[in-house]
């Protein structure tokens, strides 16, 4: 075979690739279109090309895996596990093409986001958003979902101020695009509730009754629901009278929960009764029986049936007992505490990151300062042998001809005052050299107490891990930790005696516990004192979150 031959089919060979790639992305691209309104028809369509996905290029491959965890969230399966999610981000972020890599990581934090781990999905999100912003021609629809979830993300972590600004974006782009729908409108109105401003919350839910009035597609029904809910507990009678008129007239399948909460407002407690027996009867989450035999226990107190009061107390106390809320306190409090661990890592990073810059351009400076000392030294020097060389000439000139020997020492002694010029030029360098260096220790004193204030705050992590069990401190490293804090917060000592006056040694070690972030529970490992005596003094010492 010759070398044209050998040629020809190799050149065939990655057409024939080519076009089986184009073929798939293609189709890909046709299953996407589908899954936005039926992702389990689409998932069905995706099986019957997932081998042939699988056996081609890699970049195909990764955007088949990236295709099915879409469908997975359009079809509100909760992810399992992180590893598609990993993999997709680090192949996309070296050989994205497009949107793929924004996609990529949108997808990663839905994934961390159904596995609860808020942190993650907070990063990948954000970044998502950053790749989204950075595009010319953005895709408004996914950035729109990006802030969406990142609302709700914020909202998990309690962290209420962010969450509404991305509400709030969410629902500027939706206008925008003309894409709004009574959804976002409504986490808006949550977000208002959660920050205790009622009056702001109802005037969204109100503009949420009137978008469902206008325009309302089939995928917003279950948002009526949520609307009739927050309107009945709200107390807002007359709105929610409107909006069950419109749950009435469509026909619209709503939650019995939201159901019952508008009966209770309308003070029909009959109904009421039967909705929360039916959630009873139906669902096996231990949230909703516990609303609900809470709900039952109280609506027939206030009927004054006693048999079904007995039933429902009891019923109430046993679900009470299956449901540990201690349990899920302490959860909410480690997902809320890996958010702000999170933060405070971006922060640090970014304080190491302005370090490091100032050192390299203090290493710059101090280079080229030397750097400019060597060259005025040349330049000093060759000027200097210059005028010894013109001394020399006039010397020889002065043995030749005594009548030169006046223009001579004229020129002599111009020469003795440029060389005096120089020096005292070289002096003022030198002065100046000296006063860089003087700046350039002061620079390396505050890199030394940068270092010592890292120092501290070692210790202060050593004393958070030591939290985490049963431990006694000595008294040296109760010392340590003492000194550790007063680096890190100067003015607490001060505070300390403003707010007690004379204090214990054991109510030092709770203030100074508790102006580390440590919990109860962990100061009394920390402590050895009781609950209640914790209790107590943390309560007296509330001022330290002022």
């Amino acid at each position: 075979m010759t070398n044209k031959h050998f040629l020809f089919f190799v050149l065939l060979f990655f057409f024939m690739v080519s076009c089986h790639d184009d073929s798939l992305l293609h189709k890909m691209e046709q299953i996407k279109s589908v899954g936005n309104e039926d992702p389990r028809l689409a998932m069905a369509m995706y099986d019957s090309i997932q081998t042939s996905v699988e056996n081609s290029s890699e970049y195909i491959r990764m955007k088949g895996v990236m295709l099915e965890m879409r469908l997975r969230d359009k079809a509100y399966w909760d992810a399992t596990t992180s590893d598609s999610a990993q993999i997709i981000t680090a192949y996309f972020d070296k050989h994205g093409k497009g949107t793929d890599a924004a996609e990529a990581h949108y997808y990663a934090g839905s994934a961390y986001r159904d596995l609860k781990d808020m942190p993650n999905a907070l990063k990948h999100f954000l970044k998502a958003e950053e790749l989204l912003n950075d595009e010319n021609n953005c895709d408004s629809l996914l950035l729109s979902n990006t802030y969406s979830n990142l609302a709700y993300v914020y909202l998990s972590v309690q962290d209420y101020n962010s969450s509404l600004k991305m509400a709030l974006r969410e629902y500027d782009i939706d206008k925008r695009i003309h894409n709004l729908n009574i959804i976002p409108i409504l986490r808006i109105g949550e977000t208002y509730l959660r920050m205790n401003c009622k009056d702001l919350a109802f005037n969204y839910y109100k503009e949420a009754l009137d978008s469902a009035y206008s325009n309302l597609t089939a995928n917003e029904y279950a948002g009526l629901g949520d609307l009739l809910y927050e309107l009945s507990f709200l107390k807002k009678e007359n709105a929610a009278d409107s909006c069950f008129a419109l749950i009435r007239k469509l026909r619209a399948q709503v939650p019995l929960q939201c159901l019952s909460e508008y009966y209770i407002l309308k003070n029909e407690i009959d109904s009421a009764i039967v909705c929360y027996k039916h959630i009873t009867e139906e669902t096996q989450s231990l949230d909703l029986l516990f609303d609900a035999y809470k709900n039952l226990y109280y609506s027939h107190y206030r009927k004054g049936n006693q048999d079904s009061i007995c039933k429902y107390a009891a019923l109430y106390i046993q679900i009470s007992d299956s449901i540990d809320f201690g349990k899920r306190q302490e959860l909410a409090a480690t997902v809320n505490n890996q958010y702000h661990y999170y933060r405070n890592a971006e922060e640090e990073a970014k304080i190491k990151e302005e370090n490091m810059r100032f050192r390299l351009w203090l290493y710059i400076i101090i280079g080229g300062t030397v750097v400019l000392v060597l060259l005025f030294s040349l330049f000093y020097m060759k000027k200097k042998n210059k005028y010894l060389k013109e001394a020399l000439l006039l010397t020889e000139e002065l043995t030749h001809s005594k009548k030169l020997l006046a223009a001579t020492k004229s020129k002599l002694e111009n020469t003795n005052k440029e060389i005096a010029d120089y020096e005292r030029e070289l002096k003022e360098k030198e002065q100046r050299l000296l006063e860089k260096l003087e700046e350039n220790k002061r620079f390396i004193l505050l890199l030394h107490k940068a270092d010592l204030e890292e120092h501290a705050e070692d210790v202060v992590l050593a004393i958070k891990k030591a939290s985490e069990g049963q431990y006694s401190l000595t008294d040296k490293e109760w010392q340590r930790f003492y000194r550790a804090v007063d680096e890190l917060q100067p003015d607490l000592a001060q505070k300390m005696s403003e707010h007690l006056g004379r204090f214990t040694e054991q109510q030092q070690q709770v203030c100074y516990l508790m102006s580390v972030g440590l919990s109860n529970k962990q100061i009394e490992n920390l402590t050895g004192l009781s609950h209640a005596t914790t209790w107590r003094w943390t309560k007296k010492m509330d001022w330290l979150g002022k």
